[in-house]
């Protein structure tokens, strides 16, 4: 494991992106669908109704835009913690 990891930036919004992608074609498949479907009748206070998968605006605008938080400063914390 990397003790100390440079974290730029730019690497960080390329996985974002990355990650966008990958939700873009979860978006067609059925059984990840169903997932969802399954996901929307469940305890909203059960911890798997919280977060089943990331997007651009689940990891980037909400952090930037209605958390007014630097992504790099939340991945850092998140590192520091775990």
């Amino acid at each position: 494991m990397i003790s100390d990891p440079l974290l730029k930036d730019e690497y960080l919004q390329k996985e974002v992106n990355n990650i966008q992608s990958e939700y873009n074609i979860h978006l067609t498949n059925e059984s990840i669908l169903l997932d969802e479907a399954i996901n929307m009748q469940r305890d909203q206070k059960h911890p798997l109704s919280f977060f089943t998968c990331g997007n651009y605006e689940t990891l980037y605008d909400n952090v930037q835009n209605k958390l007014k938080l630097e992504v790099r400063d939340v991945v850092e914390l998140f590192r520091r913690i775990h």
